[in-house]
């Protein structure tokens, strides 16, 4: 009986890997918060708000939630986990969580145009991700999403208020590694805030370990019988 329940589990995890593998993702874009929020629904999801003040520098261009900065007020778990937000820094270029410039609290941003880009590395893979940005970045700037597998995308985006404006994307596979934010011909080559992120399983998956559960539960009746 042990061994035909897990030979039942082995064929739900290669399922699982299987249709992981086969899908090939698509980026759905959102050009509203309310939208992003809708198509996620009750989906778990991190927003990260840089918190109310300025923070500057940070000299070693890596922000998470370890970094221990308490001379610029910068301590452990004052950034939530999940997400590292890393650019190149050179001398005289820093890297900011900034206040004021249209965002309410602060806002993560570099010093000068032509340095960065932004790129921000998750933990483990994303299924969405969104931000505010407005016109200190101005345009066009330029997204690249990584993902487990299969070819980056790429796109150009313009903002030309000085109101926060919110762009969201959805991978269909929900397999972002990583985002680079930068091209950016304002005041700086990249200025985001309220950074939010989610996991979102796949509708598939749902099937196929909804599939494998039902089997592992059908070997358990006839067990009993």
């Amino acid at each position: 009986m042990q061994r035909k329940m897990r030979r039942a589990l082995l064929v739900v995890v290669l399922a699982l890997g299987a249709g992981g593998a086969s899908q090939a993702q698509t980026i759905i874009t959102y050009g509203s918060l309310s939208g992003f929020n809708t198509a996620l629904g009750a989906a778990p999801m991190t927003v990260e708000d840089f918190t109310g003040t300025s923070h500057f520098p940070i000299p070693s261009g890596v922000l998470n939630s370890l970094t221990n900065l308490p001379g610029i007020g910068i301590f452990p778990g004052t950034i939530q986990p999940g997400v590292t937000y890393s650019t190149p820094v050179t001398s005289g270029l820093f890297f900011n969580i900034d206040a004021g410039g249209g965002f309410t609290g602060g806002f993560l941003d570099n010093a000068a145009v032509g340095t960065g880009p932004l790129t921000i590395t998750f933990d483990s893979p994303a299924g969405a991700f969104g931000f505010d940005t407005d016109n200190l970045i101005v345009a066009p700037f330029t997204i690249t999403i990584n993902f487990t597998s299969g070819s980056p995308y790429n796109n150009s985006f313009s903002v030309s208020s000085s109101t926060p404006t919110f762009f969201g994307f959805q991978s269909t596979s929900a397999n972002i590694t990583s985002v680079v934010i930068g091209g950016g011909s304002g005041p700086h080559s990249f200025a985001i805030d309220n950074f939010r992120f989610t996991s979102v399983p796949e509708p598939s998956t749902f099937w196929l370990i909804g599939g494998g559960l039902a089997a592992l539960l059908g070997l358990r009746r006839r067990h009993r019988a």
